[in-house]
């Protein structure tokens, strides 16, 4: 098989050092020295990063030794700087990640209603700090059903009383501090598409990331169509449902892009697999210049979305 530079850099044990070292930079350069309020967001950063790293380790994401998940990750992220300062965003972000480590690992277990708990109970957490995350849960759902094959009476009822035990533990606290409309104010934005398709609400930087992702989702899972016999059925249904939420992500965003900033953060965390996937295991020259040319517009994009913080 041919190897490029670019397969070389995938599959190189420094691949993961010399990204932590770019995202550090990338890091000081934004400001984290001068304002060290700042250093908890990182450690976000960095502990989403390492989740991902998990979750390629125990799923198999990429059938040869690569930290391309991990690294396109930080990559993408460093490249839409305007995430990095947003705690609630990490937050959100991690709790989305560690919901996917249990819904994967409970990949053809009907019976797995410990790991569908703990998932939707993360869920269920990160939807404090973005409630719109309430619509993902229908679709889970129909992925339990059709690509994680966990689907069963069972796991339907820990799902929902995985989402439902952080809101059970809040409803009490509530209720004790006398602050039950807290409650009603939490869920209204749910119903509120005041500003839907008014894409004038991104910045440049906003739209130009936005639509980078969308061009590195429709080559790489391209690609991964093209290919999907190499994979094993286990990893083609993972890639299926990156595909698919990474689809609807996207047109959440266009239905409501007053939402970005959450959004373009689950849209990332959907694409970085596939990126990898398609970095790693891509093989003809014309991959390797357009691997090439989304690099240099990413260190452009990086650049700019820093110069205009």
């Amino acid at each position: 098989m041919r190897k490029s530079l670019k397969n070389r850099i995938a599959t190189s044990r420094l691949a993961l050092p010399v990204a932590a070292l770019y995202a550090i930079i990338i890091g000081l350069l934004g400001g984290f020295i001068q304002h060290q309020q700042y250093w908890l967001q990182f450690a976000g950063f960095v502990l989403t990063t390492i989740l991902l790293m998990q979750l390629n380790n125990i799923c198999v994401l990429i059938r040869i030794y690569s930290r391309m998940v991990s690294c396109i990750f930080i990559l993408l992220t460093c490249c839409a700087s305007f995430l990095l300062f947003s705690l609630t965003g990490w937050a959100v972000t991690f709790l989305y990640v560690l919901c996917y480590l249990f819904l994967f690992t409970s990949y053809q277990e009907e019976n797995a209603v410990g790991k569908i708990f703990y998932g939707f109970a993360a869920l269920g957490i990160a939807s404090f700090g973005y409630v719109h995350l309430l619509y993902y849960i229908p679709l889970f759902w129909i992925l339990m059903k059709t690509n994680l094959m966990s689907w069963s009476v069972r796991t339907w009822g820990a799902s929902l009383l995985g989402f439902l035990t952080p809101y059970w533990f809040a409803s009490c606290w509530l209720l004790y501090q006398d602050k039950v409309e807290v409650f009603a104010q939490h869920f209204l934005p749910l119903a509120d598409f005041s500003k839907s398709f008014d894409l004038s609400l991104l910045s440049i930087g906003q739209l130009s990331y936005l639509i980078l992702l969308l061009i590195i989702w429709l080559i790489s899972s391209f690609h991964f169509i093209c290919q999907i016999f190499n994979d094993s059925i286990r990893t083609r249904m993972y890639y299926a449902l990156f595909i698919w939420v990474a689809v609807l992500t996207g047109l959440f965003i266009f239905i409501q892009p007053q939402h970005y900033n959450m959004l373009i953060r689950i849209m990332t965390v959907n694409i970085a697999p596939l990126a990898a996937h398609y970095v790693t295991l891509s093989t003809h020259k014309h991959d390797d210049i357009f691997c090439y040319v989304m690099t240099v517009l990413i260190l452009l994009l990086t650049g700019y979305n820093l110069w205009t913080i």
